[in-house]
């Protein structure tokens, strides 16, 4: 609705002796009413809006020539005029102006035309009941055709009437609550769990709207939990939304630590004095509480023992209080050593024939070792059928021990047989006496070794003579026997039990001294001293 008005009817100033009229500000309307606007709206309805937008009008009230050119009630050309709201009454208001100046042009003074102001809107208040009115004024303002201020005002004047009117009723503006409550108890990870929540409004929610029900909850890893629904989760009739609400719940666990060995195949076999560390690691799986104890370690066997055995790893336990099941290692610890036999010969030498105790052994495994799986001590018969220089062992294979380990060869013990020679008989004289003889006879060495023993009882090489230079000779006896021999010879005599060496002496000899070695072959050497006289 456009509604003219005219402000401020024309004034009538004198200048020069001559009339000039002023320039005025008008609101133009249908009615003007003493220099000013009246708007009548007529009856509305309550609450109901109204509003009207008028037309602002700079006009020219009349010419400025010649002496009049200097009139103070009239904007100068060429200038420009402000254009504002000055003041709205209560029950109303006024937006500004939608044109804040106006330029004035050339021939303004001779002119009656008028300028366009802009426009402002006016809105009542129709919330009361009653006959009601408010003024808007405007301005327009500038300099005058004197280089003077310039101020013309206009008015309008709005009438309406707001018939019968009850208050409506307040606005909700108050949001709904909501409530939303947890497990008390912890959940278990991975099970299905919610929390309930319901709502509550001062005025009520829309038709079908659901005031209750459940969230479901994550429980996919271990620990303490916040639940939050969000702002807005849930709104009233008014449209008011409900703030963000949250609950706190744990999420436990019941799956236990699993603890395995890294280096315990089966079977596990070691050697005795073997070292050998086994190493345990403890896992939580994903998602768990983690664990509380160590996740890895080592423990060193004991392969000081034979046999089987078995270590247990350390039980894991995690933050839940779950505790990993016990696990065990089992080994077979072997032994490889195989038993040592020490055999001891009696000390002789021995005589042919004689009976002798028997050559000791003792038999040992090594510590740390598995033990004898048989006698640990034995014997072996010593043998004087014969004469000469023996040796005696325990054979390998002898001795075992419980790991079926067999003994070795034992060391090597030695004796001797010999004859059982007296010493050589007249005519010959033994030990530091020297026998003396003719150089070139025949000497019968004779002996007996208990017994005929046959005629190779002479070592190869033997007998011998090893003569030298006689010296002071203390103790000498002569042969009283000798024989008549081509060359050395030997016999034995069953019926005497004598040996008889008929022994050559060389005529070259005569005026030395000498010793006889008779070896025999049993080891043994007997000795004679001779003085070869001419």
């Amino acid at each position: 609705m456009t509604i003219a008005a005219a402000f401020v009817a024309g004034a009538m100033m004198l200048a020069g002796g001559g009339i000039a009229y002023a320039d005025t500000l008008v609101v133009e309307d249908e009615l003007m009413v003493g220099g000013s606007s009246n708007l009548q709206l007529g009856t509305v309805a309550c609450g109901e809006p109204r509003s009207v937008t008028v037309d602002l009008v700079i006009e020219r009230g009349g010419n400025a020539t010649g002496g009049n050119a200097g009139n103070n009630t009239v904007f100068k050309e060429g200038t420009s005029a402000a254009i504002s709201k000055v003041s709205v009454g209560a029950g109303a208001s006024a937006s500004d102006p939608t044109v804040s100046s106006v330029a004035i042009p050339a021939g303004w003074y001779a002119t009656g035309d008028s300028l366009s102001a802009g426009q402002s809107t006016i809105t009542v208040t129709t919330s009361t009941a009653g006959q009601f009115s408010s003024t808007v004024v405007y301005r327009a303002s500038g300099t005058n055709a004197k280089d003077g201020e310039r101020v013309a005002d206009g008015s309008v004047t709005v009438r309406w009437t707001v018939g019968s009117c009850t208050a409506p009723p307040p606005a909700d503006t108050v949001a709904p609550v909501v409530t939303l409550e947890c497990p008390s108890e912890p959940v278990l990870r991975n099970e299905p769990a919610t929390a309930s929540w319901s709502a509550t409004d001062n005025v009520g929610f829309a038709s079908g709207t659901v005031t209750s029900g459940t969230v479901s909850l994550d429980t996919s890893t271990y620990g303490a939990k916040t639940k939050t629904l969000a702002a807005g989760f849930i709104a009233d009739a008014a449209g008011n939304t409900s703030a963000a609400v949250s609950c706190n719940y744990s999420v436990t666990e019941q799956d236990p630590p699993v603890v395995t060995f890294a280096n315990c195949p089966d079977p596990l076999e070691l050697v005795m004095e073997q070292e050998y560390v086994l190493t345990w690691n403890a896992t939580d799986e994903e998602g768990g509480s983690g664990l509380a104890t160590d996740a890895t370690g080592t423990i060193t066997i004991d392969t000081d023992v034979y046999g089987p055995g078995s270590v247990t790893a350390p039980i894991a336990r995690d933050n839940a209080g779950n505790e990993s099941a016990q696990v065990k290692c089992e080994y077979f610890v072997d032994d490889v050593t195989p038993p040592v036999v020490n055999l001891t010969c009696p000390v002789g030498p021995f005589l042919l024939g004689e009976t002798v105790p028997d050559a000791q052994w003792t038999a040992s495994d090594p510590s740390p070792g598995s033990g004898l799986a048989g006698a640990d001590s034995g014997s072996i018969a010593v043998s004087t059928s014969s004469v000469g220089a023996k040796t005696l062992s325990v054979p390998a294979g002898a001795v075992s021990d419980i790991a079926e380990n067999t003994s070795l060869e034992s060391n090597v013990c030695s004796y001797s047989v010999v004859y059982d020679f007296t010493g050589f008989l007249r005519p010959v004289d033994m030990g530091t006496t020297f026998n003396s003889v003719k150089a070139g006879s025949a000497v019968p060495m004779k002996f007996s070794l208990d017994g005929d023993q046959g005629l190779g009882i002479i070592a190869a090489g033997f007998p011998k003579i090893n003569r030298y230079t006689c010296g002071p000779i203390p103790n000498v006896d002569p042969i009283e026997e000798t024989v008549n021999a081509g060359g050395s010879s030997l016999s034995y005599d069953p019926v005497t039990d004598q040996y008889n060496y008929v022994w050559k002496t060389d005529k070259g000899w005569a005026g030395s001294c000498g010793t006889f070695t008779l070896k025999l072959d049993d080891g043994t050497t007997h000795t004679v001293n001779f003085q070869f006289k001419k």
